[in-house]
This record gives C-alpha cells, sequence and structure tokens, in this order.
C-alpha cells in the first residue's frame, strides 16, 4: 500500500501533484504538476509537457471533447504514458491523454486612432490527472481523501 500527498491552493480550491513522466520519444525524464480532475475519464497533458515527452501535438489526430466550457477539438495521443508518483516508483498510466493547447480569450477591442484593434490573451493549459489514471495505480484503484476545511488531501492505493 502506498500513498502521495496533495498540494491545495486554497485560493483556486484545486488539488494537485507532481509526477514524473517516462518521456515517448526522448531520453529524459520530465516532472510536471498535475491537477486532479474527478470529473474527467481521460488525463490530459498540457501542449508543454507533450512536447517534452516527445510528443508532437500538431500531428496527433483530434476529436471532439465534452467539457465545463462544452464541445471542443482536442488532440489525442493514441498511447499511454507513464506516470510516476513518489520515490517509491509507484507506478500510474495516462491512457491515451488528450493534449491541451493553451486556451486563446479575446481581451476588449480598444480604438488606436481610427482602427479598432483587439488583443488575443492566452493561458496556459493545465496538466489533469484524470479517472484513468486514478483507478490505474500499481494495477489497483486508487482511493481520494479530500478535507477541504484542513486543505489536506492524499490519494492512496
Amino acid at each position: 500500500m502506498g500513498q502521495v500527498e496533495l498540494v491545495f491552493d486554497r485560493a483556486k480550491l484545486q488539488f494537485s501533484v507532481a509526477l514524473l513522466l517516462v518521456p515517448v520519444k526522448t531520453s529524459q525524464l520530465v516532472n510536471a504538476e498535475f491537477l486532479v480532475d474527478t470529473g474527467s475519464n481521460t488525463s490530459g497533458l498540457s501542449e508543454e509537457t507533450a512536447r517534452k515527452l516527445g510528443i508532437d501535438p500538431d500531428s496527433l489526430p483530434s476529436e471532439p471533447t465534452m467539457g465545463i466550457g462544452g464541445i471542443t477539438q482536442e488532440a489525442i495521443y493514441r498511447g499511454t504514458v507513464e506516470a510516476y508518483l513518489n520515490a517509491n516508483l509507484d507506478k500510474t498510466l495516462l491512457k491515451e491523454p488528450r493534449v491541451f493547447f493553451p486556451i486563446t480569450r479575446k481581451a476588449r477591442k480598444k480604438m488606436i486612432g481610427k482602427v479598432v484593434a483587439q488583443r488575443i490573451q492566452e493561458f496556459p493549459s493545465p496538466n489533469l490527472l484524470g479517472m484513468d489514471a486514478l483507478s490505474s495505480i500499481n494495477g489497483t484503484r486508487g482511493k481520494l481523501h479530500l478535507d477541504l476545511e484542513t486543505g489536506t488531501g492524499i490519494i492512496e492505493w
């Protein structure tokens, strides 16, 4: 039996965990922080993390994905990424993770002389640890314990 402690961001009400990822096409292990997302059946990688793993997001097929913001097209990596949860090398798998590109949002229009200028803002996408990873830790299903009052959380298996 093992466990890993989660980090709580009180301002955002988010729990996260640092994982060590085994690269797909490179030789260097990748450290990445993942938000724990129990509402997602699959895990997701940010574009930056995918590239560090040797995955080219631009070459991946895309699929419609339903999320809180509606339906979007997301790239999907048709493979598995190994992730280690702690120094004991307890392993989980990210099965066919989605690859999220930065979120773009148009800012307010401003008049510059007689021309309307519209700025585009870009926000980095997070890595998400979904139910696929929580249900495959060392071949067992993980248990998630969250305490919002104290801001503590663990995944145990």
